[in-house]
């Protein structure tokens, strides 16, 4: 994981357009989530500025062979991400760290499938993280709007927290987080629980740092057609990424996903792998 250590306290509302989704959305938010490819996850692990805040642009290619995360009508398909992240560098307020910033960025599809499967993002994020014990425990908000990916038509509200603990032992890097996400739509209203553990190979490959992930969430939602399901999510990860000069940097990603349920149609398994080029300002 890019970051040491966030924790992250509160409650997750959706509130969803008017036009229903065909597509489960908390199937790309667990990928995504493992993958820690939302910006309010980084808010932390921003490289050390003189200025008080620091942006981010970056443009990421993705194949999948289940890009809508599909119990059974898997799309294989190719996407480009491009992207734009602003963090306020973190502040010291009464033993705590203060951070916050902004994204936006959107996943654009080839083969026709943007109406299907494209989605835009917009992310707001205020945090503080503290030291305690061998680790770091930290308190997160997040405000979280998709759109279709032109961001022609707002699909879905989110606002996020999560509480969570992390440390480092043996070279191994752990982080432990419970959320509760609650919504306008009882469908989604769910507890979450997530374990992530990181290893970084000593040597580079490459010129690459090279770090096996592993990651495992478990939900169990409470209302609506969904009331009763459990959901227990997995993912493998393999990254690796290289630094360099004025801010670049570029980063491979290949990960194994799946997620088992009680409900048939919440099971998909998913092959992700792409590039990420990335530089900060």
């Amino acid at each position: 994981m890019r970051r040491t250590g966030v924790a992250v306290l509160g409650l997750i509302a959706v509130a969803s357009h008017a036009q229903a989704q065909s597509r489960d959305p908390t199937g790309s938010y667990d990928v995504d989530d493992g993958l820690r490819q939302h910006a309010y996850q980084l808010v932390f692990d921003q490289p050390p500025t003189a200025r008080p805040v620091s942006l981010d642009l970056s443009l990421g290619g993705t194949f999948s062979s289940n890009a809508g995360e599909s119990a059974s009508d898997q799309v294989v398909a190719v996407s480009a991400t491009p992207g734009a992240a602003l963090y306020v560098v973190p502040l010291p307020l009464g033993g705590w760290e203060l951070a916050g910033g902004g994204s936006v960025d959107a996943d654009v599809y080839a083969g026709g499938y943007n109406d299907q499967l494209g989605e835009g993002r917009l992310e707001g994020f205020a945090a503080v993280q503290r030291p305690l014990g061998p680790g770091s425990l930290a308190a997160e908000y997040v405000a979280f709007a998709g759109y279709a990916h032109d961001f022609a038509d707002h699909q879905y509200t989110l606002h996020i927290g999560q509480i969570a603990y992390s440390f480092e032992a043996h070279g191994v890097a752990a982080e432990f987080t419970a959320e509760y996400e609650g919504s306008d739509e009882p469908e989604l209203r769910r507890a979450r629980a997530t374990m992530t553990l990181e290893h970084a190979v000593a040597a580079p490959l490459f010129g690459h740092q090279v770090t096996v992930e592993g990651h495992l969430a478990a939900s169990d939602f409470t209302a609506g057609a969904n009331d009763g399901r459990t959901d227990v999510f997995a993912q493998v990860a393999l990254t690796a990424e290289r630094t360099f000069a004025n801010g670049w940097a570029l980063e491979w990603t290949t990960a194994l996903s799946h997620r088992f349920s009680n409900r048939t149609s919440a099971r998909f398994t998913e092959f992700d792998f792409g590039p990420s080029l990335s530089r900060t300002f």
